[in-house]
């Protein structure tokens, strides 16, 4: 993993780090091929608040380093807030914890618009489940606000596949609901 970030995302990080620093918008980078437009390339992020802050901090490398491993505890903070809401506050601490470190999430430490969109998946089902649970303007507007981070972040398969999970999610515990009052 450390030869995808080193070869592909350190000089995109480096290049838009530095043009966002010098005063830039920066719309097209020079260094991919003759040319490209970069804000229409998701690998760099350019629109998701978390990741911009987390590469602005400090110098070129704890900016990078931040960058790449913030996701994982936002990882934990998202499904800690999801378990919380149904089991005590040691078993959501330590689903909370394998949720972060399994093989697959950690996997995605690689490309840092995966694992910011795998980071979203918690928060998405915690706001979808707040939603279930209270119909209300502000649940609906976390939900809204945990599915466009994640459809920021840039990786769209990761996006349909908790969209997809969410709405199951949501029929189950609706059916659920259902199934009791009758």
């Amino acid at each position: 993993y450390i030869r995808d970030l080193s070869s592909y995302f350190w000089g995109r990080y480096l290049w838009l780090r530095h043009a966002w620093l010098g005063g830039e918008w920066p719309l097209w980078d020079p260094y991919v091929g003759a040319g490209q437009a970069a804000f229409s390339d998701a690998l760099h992020q350019m629109f998701l608040p978390p990741a911009i802050l987390a590469r602005l901090i400090g110098g070129d490398v704890l900016g990078f380093n931040l960058w790449v491993a913030l996701p994982f505890p936002l990882a934990a903070m998202g499904a800690w807030a999801f378990f919380s809401r149904r089991f005590s506050a040691q078993a959501s601490t330590l689903g909370a914890i394998a949720f972060a470190v399994c093989g697959p999430i950690v996997s995605t430490g690689n490309f840092p618009n995966f694992s910011w969109s795998v980071a979203a998946l918690p928060w998405v089902m915690w706001a979808t489940d707040r939603l279930i649970s209270a119909p209300a303007p502000r649940n609906l507007a976390w939900l809204a606000i945990s599915v466009a981070m994640q459809a920021l972040a840039g990786e769209p398969v990761t996006l349909f596949s908790t969209l997809a999970l969410a709405l199951a999610y949501a029929l189950n515990n609706v059916l659920l609901l259902i199934l009791s009052t009758a």
